[in-house]
C-alpha cells in the first residue's frame, strides 16, 4: 500500500473564489447563503441560496474555450488548475500519462440543458448548438480538467447525488493507495441555474 497526502487544494465556492478566501470565511464563520443576485426572481419562490458572485470566465479562459465549458466544468477546471499551483506539481508529459482525474457531480452541465430547452420549447427553434451534448454530459467536468491541463491517465465521474465530491475524493485515494496512479487530480463541482451567463454554483475542490 502507498501513503496517500493532500499537497494541493483548489477552490471556487459561495464562501470565496480562492483558497485564502475560502478559508478566512471558513475561520470567520461566514455564511455564505444570503439573496439571490446573479438569476432572475420573478418566477422563483425561493429568493436565497450559496451562488457564486464575480466569477468571470475571461479571468480565465479564451472566448473560444468558453463555448465549450458548462459553468460546472469553468468551476472544475478553475479549481484544479488551482490545487496544481498550490501543490507545486510540475506535471512532465511523462506523470502526465498516468495522472488520475475523478471528478464528482450530479445534475452535468444545466446551464446548457436550460439554454437548449428555452430555444426548442420557447422559441420554437429547430435546433439547438452541436456543442450542447458536450457541455452538458455529467462527464464533461472531468473530461475538461483532462483535456485543459493536459492530463492522460485514468479519468472518470463519479455521480452519487450530494456525496458526489467525497466520493470522487474517496475514490482517487483508493487509486493512489492501490498504485494505480501516482498523481490524482478529485473533488466536485455543481452550478446549477436557469439562465445562460447568470448561474447558480456550488462549489469545486480539486
Amino acid at each position: 500500500m502507498h501513503r496517500v497526502v493532500i499537497t494541493g487544494i483548489g477552490v471556487v465556492s459561495p464562501a470565496g473564489l480562492t483558497l485564502g478566501d475560502f478559508w478566512s470565511a471558513l475561520v470567520a464563520g461566514r455564511s455564505a447563503i444570503g439573496p439571490l443576485t446573479i438569476v432572475p426572481l420573478e418566477r422563483l419562490n425561493t429568493r436565497i441560496a450559496a451562488q457564486v458572485s464575480n466569477f468571470d470566465p475571461s479571468d480565465h479562459f479564451k472566448d473560444k474555450q468558453v463555448n465549450y465549458l458548462d459553468r460546472f466544468s469553468q468551476f472544475a477546471v478553475v479549481a484544479a488548475r488551482s490545487a496544481v499551483r498550490d501543490a507545486g506539481l510540475e506535471i512532465s508529459p511523462e506523470l502526465a500519462l498516468a495522472t488520475a482525474v475523478a471528478v464528482g457531480n450530479s445534475a452535468g452541465g444545466q446551464t446548457s440543458v436550460d439554454e437548449s430547452y428555452l430555444k426548442l420549447y420557447g422559441q420554437s427553434s429547430p435546433r439547438v448548438s452541436p456543442l450542447t451534448i458536450p457541455r452538458w454530459m455529467v462527464n464533461a467536468a472531468a473530461s475538461q480538467v483532462s483535456i485543459q491541463l493536459g492530463l492522460k491517465g485514468p479519468t472518470w465521474t463519479v455521480a452519487t447525488a450530494c456525496a458526489s465530491g467525497t466520493h470522487a475524493i474517496g475514490q482517487a485515494f483508493h487509486m493512489l493507495r492501490s498504485g494505480q496512479a501516482p498523481v490524482a487530480l478529485a473533488g466536485g463541482t455543481e452550478a446549477a441555474s436557469r439562465s445562460g451567463r447568470s448561474n447558480v454554483g456550488r462549489r469545486c475542490g480539486c
